[in-house]
């Protein structure tokens, strides 16, 4: 779903999950990763401050591993 917003998109969906791959020659794989078909849905933001808000929600910090007083970057 981040990607979705870092791509512009707010109001992230999804409509409908199934496995799909159930009954197939290698639907062992597909289970063993948790694979589902989905159909999503989402709206372009109507302006920057609203794509900005959106961005917001998915940020967080983390360690950046090159501080030695424990320093955390905002991504």
């Amino acid at each position: 779903m981040a990607t979705v917003v870092a791509a512009g998109f707010v109001d992230f969906e999804i409509t409908w999950r199934k496995d799909v791959f159930g009954g197939a020659p290698q639907a062992g794989s597909a289970e063993n990763f948790g694979t589902l078909g989905i159909n999503f849905r989402a709206r372009k933001t109507t302006d920057e401050e609203e794509l900005a808000a959106a961005l917001a929600a998915w940020s967080c910090e983390i360690s950046n591993g090159t501080g030695e007083d424990g320093e955390r970057e905002r991504v």
